[in-house]
């Protein structure tokens, strides 16, 4: 599932900040988190396995500053499109695990859920500045708020409140998490529910016990210490994450800090400063596919590497290069920017946010694509701006 939209002031920043992230997972509650949760009510009618999410972007004015920008699905042939969302901006999108519903996040920084055909639209909370982030069992949502919201990364602290509303808990050890964009959303959970791997330098917070509890806090080993959580980036077998130190991208081995990088970037200019390094660390963006046991890992750059997509097995041997464009010194409507891939209920097609710059009177206008990458390295086509 995937959700597209980029974001203003910040231009720049903003084409990747605001993209794609949506994923419908299987995974396995754990007893721990069970226990703590009252019995959910009956889950919403599940959408079709060929459903996607988006959200259109209208600019409402010549300079940008206003925007619309809706929640919509479709099916992946392009028909039964409905709009599910009017009246406020949404950010990002998660479809839920059981993929009855959705959760969303606002340009205002509310957290809402809702069913997959638009109905029981529920606020949560205020304060939410990065993707939702679904708990494996659907019962809690994970999300960073805004108490750091600047460039050259926005930072803030972590936190888990109920699908089903109540407070929220902000959880020891999260702090200073990075929220945006979705490949810079640095929050993992674990496949059984119990932690979660986060922020830059990594580390995994132990969260079985609930709010109120002691949370235990876990630092990357071996080759790990000082890498960047991917969002998104813990492998369904529960002992693999996906990494990066903005030069080598690839997949750690939890137990044994043994790490195995699937591709390497080019040190990006001025990134000696903290900030720019942390801001190259943003443009990478992972998925999971137990069925083929696969993990497709896209990676942007600035430099002559330009955008690729990798696909390898989940501990990041066999690396295949399967999608790519390289970078230009000057954009006039080529391809700029891969976001996180996400895979289709089959594992055979991957949807991918491709953006696209171009240089306008001096500024520079970008544009976003939904594309279909097919996993076996065929290449993949535009489905809807």
């Amino acid at each position: 599932m995937f959700l597209a939209l980029p974001e203003k002031r910040l231009r720049v920043a903003c084409s990747v900040l605001l993209a794609c992230l949506l994923a419908a997972t299987s995974l396995v509650t754990s007893s721990a988190a069970r226990a703590q949760t009252p019995p959910a009510p009956a889950p919403a009618q599940a959408a079709p396995a060929d459903v996607l999410s988006f959200v259109t972007d209208q600019l409402l004015n010549p300079s940008g500053t206003l925007r619309k920008r809706d929640l919509y699905t479709m099916r992946a042939d392009g028909s039964d499109k409905k709009q599910l969302t009017s009246g406020f901006n949404v950010w990002f999108a998660s479809w839920a695990p059981e993929g009855g519903r959705l959760a969303l996040t606002t340009e205002q920084g509310q957290l809402y859920t809702l069913n997959a055909d638009g109905s029981n639209l529920t606020l949560l909370t205020g304060g939410a500045f990065s993707p939702p982030f679904w708990s494996p069992d659907g019962h809690f949502i994970a999300y960073v708020g805004g108490e750091k919201f600047a460039l050259p990364l926005a930072k803030g602290n972590l936190r888990i409140i109920p699908a089903q509303g109540g407070p929220s808990w902000a959880i020891p050890g999260g702090e200073d998490i990075p929220s945006l964009p979705p490949g810079a959303a640095a929050v993992a959970w674990s496949p059984d529910g119990t932690r979660i791997a986060c922020g830059w330098p990594g580390r995994i917070l132990h969260i079985a016990g609930g709010p109120g509890s002691e949370v235990g806090i876990e630092a990357l080993k071996g080759a790990g210490v000082g890498k960047f959580v991917i969002a998104g980036g813990w492998a369904p077998d529960g002992k693999h994450l996906a990494v990066t130190d903005g030069k080598d991208y690839g997949i750690l081995d939890i137990s044994t800090g043994d790490f195995v990088a699937i591709a390497h970037s080019f040190q990006q200019p001025g990134l000696a400063a903290l900030g720019r390094r942390e801001a190259r660390l943003a443009r990478a963006g992972v998925s999971w596919s137990a069925a083929i046991k696969k993990v497709a890992f896209s990676i942007n750059s600035a430099r002559e590497d330009g955008q690729r997509l990798f696909l390898a097995d989940l501990d990041g041997h066999n690396p295949q290069l399967i999608l790519s464009h390289p970078h230009m010194s000057s954009y006039h409507g080529e391809v700029s920017d891969y976001g996180p891939p996400f895979f289709s209920a089959d594992s055979k097609t991957m949807l991918l946010r491709v953006s696209r710059t171009t240089s306008q009177r001096g500024e520079l206008l970008y544009t976003h694509e939904s594309w279909l990458v097919r996993t076996d390295g065929t290449g993949g086509e535009k489905l809807t701006d």
